[in-house]
């Protein structure tokens, strides 16, 4: 996860932007007028980091602008973390679901990133050609094989509520359902986190439910559906 902050200033500032990114192995670069810090770093870090670039910028008399929120953080209140900090993806959804799933995949190393780093799985298994987690309740098993060209699959349901038949199901309870869509917002890269972004959808021969669609980047898709009843 990466946060960036701008310092401007209208002296040179190298020396001091240097020594703040040895001293919390944060990444940081030149740009016109000043320097680009990404903060890369743990929550109980962050906060120390987050000052010493105020104080940087205040000692400077310069501007540390947040590209997050667009605009300058306000160097007489920054509070104690910069304004749009997430310290943290919501937790994996959970459910009691006892199903296998079997797919492919072109690249262990991606899956695991997919499913371990932006899903929230669990690790289970890793060896060189197979890798094996649970995703809310539910094993998938992820076998390498090349990329090939897949047969078209069929589709349920019409525009704009129809998805792909082949795709694995997992109900989710309200609470989870909400967290899990959060996390691949956080995680996703707009517009392109769904395939089916989260709505109500109508699917002849089936109860209404609100769902949403991703996939894993291999043509396995897996459709989140919210179960009845409160959040």
């Amino acid at each position: 996860m990466s946060y960036d902050l701008n310092v401007f200033s209208s002296r040179e500032i190298d020396g001091e932007i240097a020594s703040i990114a040895e001293r919390f192995a944060c990444e940081h670069h030149a740009v016109p007028g000043g320097h680009v810090v990404s903060l890369q770093v743990q929550d109980d870090t962050i906060a120390a980091l987050y000052q010493a670039l105020v104080e940087l910028a205040k000692s400077a008399s310069g501007r540390l602008f947040d590209p997050q929120l667009g605009g300058d953080i306000d160097l007489e209140a920054p509070g104690e973390v910069p304004p749009l900090w997430t310290p943290q993806l919501p937790d994996a959804p959970t459910s009691h679901t006892a199903v296998a799933v079997r797919n492919y995949t072109v690249s262990i190393e991606e899956a695991k990133q997919t499913y371990c780093e932006r899903f929230g799985a669990t690790l289970i298994r890793e060896t060189d050609d197979l890798l094996e987690v649970d995703l809310c309740g539910v094993r998938f098993s992820l076998r390498v094989k090349p990329r090939r060209r897949r047969a078209k699959s069929d589709w349920v349901g019409e525009l704009p509520h129809r998805v792909r038949a082949e795709a694995t199901v997992i109900t989710l309870a309200p609470g989870d359902y909400e967290r899990f869509a959060e996390r691949i917002r956080r995680t996703g890269r707009p517009p392109f986190e769904f395939v089916f972004a989260p709505a109500r959808r109508e699917v002849p021969g089936e109860e209404p439910a609100h769902c949403f669609v991703i996939t894993d980047g291999n043509e396995n898709y897996i459709e989140l559906r919210r179960a009845p009843g409160p959040g």
